[in-house]
């Protein structure tokens, strides 16, 4: 089992590393913005803390070319980083430019899932019959547990065999009507 803790805190990441219980982190803008240091400093001090760890760092574009700049950049900060890129039409041809380059990256494409913005609409019955129909797996949204369960799997060494895959956890949403 590998334990990546999801912060930008760095006392969270020292004190998880100082127990030797530290893989690796995965981040995002959001928390990262919640630490109050520059973007580049916190990631590089994250590497340093985590060494022989992963440091998964997301770009904030919305566009292919933007999304192409910043996993470059990132990834040259440090070999130990990881660019998320999300699941989007320009996602997807960003992550394949980057990995044609060598550069590793993550991207887990999750349908609706329940999180404190999803929550709204639970309370609309026309909402939650289509998502019973689009996602008739989990009849209704997928929970935050279902996609780290996901993400769990891929770290395990019996997975090493996937790579360059792009995991799709939607319950059912892809082969829907």
């Amino acid at each position: 089992m590998k334990i990546f803790l999801d912060t930008a805190n760095l006392d969270e990441i020292q004190q998880a590393s100082d127990f030797g219980l530290l893989d690796g982190i995965t981040t995002n803008p959001t928390l990262a913005a919640r630490e109050g240091r520059p973007f580049r400093e916190l990631i590089l001090k994250a590497c340093e803390i985590v060494k022989d760890g992963v440091v998964n760092a997301e770009v904030v574009s919305t566009d292919t070319d933007g999304m192409l700049r910043e996993g470059r950049e990132l990834a040259s900060w440090h070999s130990n980083i990881v660019v998320k890129v999300p699941m989007t039409p320009a996602g997807v041809r960003a992550l394949h430019v980057l990995h044609g380059e060598g550069i590793r990256i993550n991207v887990i494409a999750p349908g609706l899932v329940l999180t404190p913005m999803t929550t709204r609409a639970l309370a609309s019955t026309e909402i939650m019959k289509y998502m019973i129909h689009k996602q008739p797996l989990r009849k209704g949204m997928l929970t935050t547990e279902d996609i780290a369960r996901a993400a769990c799997f891929l770290l395990r060494k019996d997975s090493s065999p996937i790579t360059g895959q792009i995991l799709t956890v939607d319950a059912g949403w892809a082969v829907s009507e």
